[in-house]
């Protein structure tokens, strides 16, 4: 888990931007519609 954690804050300070793209396009994925939405 802790390995989990530093990889997660180490992506974010590298490209934060880069973390939301992935969330945005797996939430797309998953729920086209849910981009709409938001």
């Amino acid at each position: 888990m802790s390995n989990l954690g530093n990889d997660s804050a180490d992506k974010q300070n590298h490209h934060p931007l880069n973390e939301k793209s992935v969330v945005i396009t797996s939430a797309e994925a998953l729920d086209p519609l849910t981009l709409s939405i938001d």
